[in-house]
């Protein structure tokens, strides 16, 4: 019962800060973006966090932590995207919805189908993408600070324990990326997140990047 409380909150302590960051990937959903990215990203980003902090409380941690800062650079080059697509999307769309009336409703529909891949192939595509490494990614660099909570756990851990936490650290991650999903299900939420996301997500992930970058000691040691 105690490995169980203790895995709980070692979770919870160290994925509040997550939260907000689900919020913005979920608002960003779109035909490329998908949940299914966010999610298999969340799982894939805290299994790497998990295997790192055995390896580190076995004596194994062969990556000096002022490296994982790096990893800083995902988020700030996301948050930078964000705002240049941002700019592009608002210089083209009177462009685009031209262009859409000129070539008509059918013909588009009729090439969507043309292009679009089926069966294992295209489910193969939609989730070996991009947007897949980049939530891992996001997930990986968000956490880094998870390491250090895991780390100290996991020293004393048999393999029993081990086995307790991993299913708790399972369920717990399905539950957060419910909860993310379903806050922006809202709709005043999902309006608000909407109207102001070319704002708040270059800052978060931008900010996050020199967070990831401080938390880390990789300026001290530039």
């Amino acid at each position: 019962m105690g490995t169980l409380i203790e895995s709980v909150v070692a979770f919870v302590s160290t994925n509040i800060d997550n939260t907000f960051i689900l919020m913005l990937l979920y608002s960003q959903v779109n035909e490329k973006f998908k949940k299914v990215h966010i999610v298999v990203g969340q799982y894939v980003g805290l299994g790497i966090l998990v295997a790192i902090s055995i390896f580190a409380a076995f004596g194994l941690n062969f990556m000096p932590q002022k490296y994982i800062g790096l990893l800083g650079l995902v988020p700030m080059y996301l948050g930078i995207k964000e705002w240049v697509d941002y700019k592009k999307g608002s210089a083209n769309e009177a462009a685009d919805d031209v262009q859409d009336e000129a070539i008509g409703p059918d013909a588009i529909e009729l090439s969507e189908r043309q292009g679009a891949p089926s069966g294992v192939k295209a489910a193969i595509a939609n989730l070996i993408s991009p947007e897949l490494f980049s939530s891992v990614a996001i997930a990986v660099a968000s956490g880094g600070d998870n390491i250090g909570v895991y780390v100290p756990i996991f020293a004393r851990y048999s393999g029993v324990q081990f086995v307790i936490t991993i299913v708790v650290f399972a369920i717990m991650m399905g539950l957060w990326c419910w909860l993310g999903s379903g806050i922006t299900n809202y709709p005043k939420v999902t309006a608000m997140i909407q109207k102001h996301q070319h704002i708040a997500v270059p800052v978060v992930f931008i900010g996050l990047g020199i967070y990831i970058f401080i938390e880390n000691g990789l300026f001290g040691s530039i």
